[in-house]
């Protein structure tokens, strides 16, 4: 049977705190500092993510309420899927950022390129992730599926980048919060039926839409990517990062 949004909510909030724990086993009391110092600085440099959700959604709740009608519940509606998917931005940047980079810092800090390794090992689990689960019995399947892999990776990179240049993931998980739930706000205050079963492969006319949307995503996270290292990390001393783990 399909889990309630409750079910869902705890879910999350469950294995966040699993991840936190499992970081504070390997970082001790420092996790605490993850969410201190740093965190608007993080919002700030983060919040330009989302300017392409956000004109997006401005648009369809300008259009919508001539073709749909407000849902009774909406706003339950609204707080139920503002805690979702704040319990999603709290398990997956402590699992994706926060403990894969602990994790993999702190064992192989001798390694010259370890920042590099531990991007790629933390982009590329957090975007299959996203896929997990789909079918892919077309080409267009099997494109949309890459091509979100690939979108993921890149903005969790961009979150990966701060939280090396701060030491801190509130901020992060703001941004994270928001990119999510934006998009979904016509669907949440809307009648829809099955408007929130979020998918990521698709096929046919739907599978070529997404490819359009994943480009366009995809080009902005590298636009963004490129403007955080090189305002952010071109000249950040990785060694004295790399010390707080020795």
């Amino acid at each position: 049977p399909d889990r309630t949004i409750g079910m869902e909510i705890l879910l999350r909030v469950a294995m966040g705190l699993i991840a936190f724990l499992f970081t504070y086993l390997i970082s001790g009391k420092r996790v605490f500092s993850f969410f201190g110092k740093g965190t608007l600085y993080s919002f700030k440099r983060l919040k330009i993510l989302c300017i392409p959700s956000f004109v997006l959604t401005v648009l369809l709740l300008c259009f919508l309420p001539m073709q749909e009608t407000l849902q009774n519940d909406w706003t339950v509606r609204l707080i139920e899927y503002l805690l979702l998917f704040l319990s999603v931005g709290f398990f997956e940047e402590m699992a994706y950022r926060v403990l894969i980079n602990e994790a993999m810092v702190k064992s192989f800090s001798e390694k010259k390129h370890i920042f590099l390794y531990t991007a790629i090992v933390s982009a590329l689990l957090f975007g299959v992730t996203h896929i997990l689960g789909s079918s892919f019995h077309s080409a267009i399947e099997i494109i949309t599926g890459v091509l979100k892999t690939v979108s993921a990776g890149m903005l969790g990179t961009a979150f990966l980048f701060l939280f090396w240049k701060t030491g801190n993931i509130l901020g992060a998980m703001l941004i994270h919060v928001l990119y999510d739930f934006v998009p979904l706000l016509p669907s949440v205050l809307y009648e829809n039926k099955n408007s929130l079963k979020i998918e990521y492969v698709m096929d046919g006319t739907n599978g070529k839409i997404a490819i359009i949307g994943y480009v366009i995503s995809i080009l902005w996270a590298f636009y963004i990517l490129r403007s955080l290292w090189k305002k952010e990390l071109k000249d950040f001393d990785f060694e004295e990062l790399r010390r707080l783990y020795l």
